[in-house]
């Protein structure tokens, strides 16, 4: 199982449920791989997925905070570990 940390301090595991919950909600993981290798990516595409990762861990964050959070810690982090685990899953 892979997992993600979330603004350092929250490890969320890649397992199936959260790759159904991400198809679903926000894209399938090919395009969304696609989206994050050739900066396609959308901020909200970003929070919706640490969101499905944290809520999929147990945690209970508010997504609007969620939001803000990223804004001020930045996504390059999690952007990287998706992309590391979105390759290692896909080919």
């Amino acid at each position: 199982m892979t997992t993600i940390a979330i603004n350092k301090q929250h490890i969320c595991a890649l397992d199936m449920r959260a790759i159904c919950a991400i198809e679903d909600e926000v894209m399938p993981l090919p395009q969304l791989l696609f989206a994050l290798e050739n900066e396609g990516w959308k901020f909200s595409d970003i929070v919706t997925t640490a969101h499905i990762l944290l809520h999929n861990a147990g945690y209970d964050f508010d997504y609007m905070q969620l939001g803000d959070d990223l804004m001020q810690s930045g996504t390059q982090q999690l952007r990287d570990d998706l992309t590391s685990a979105l390759r290692m899953i896909i080919q």
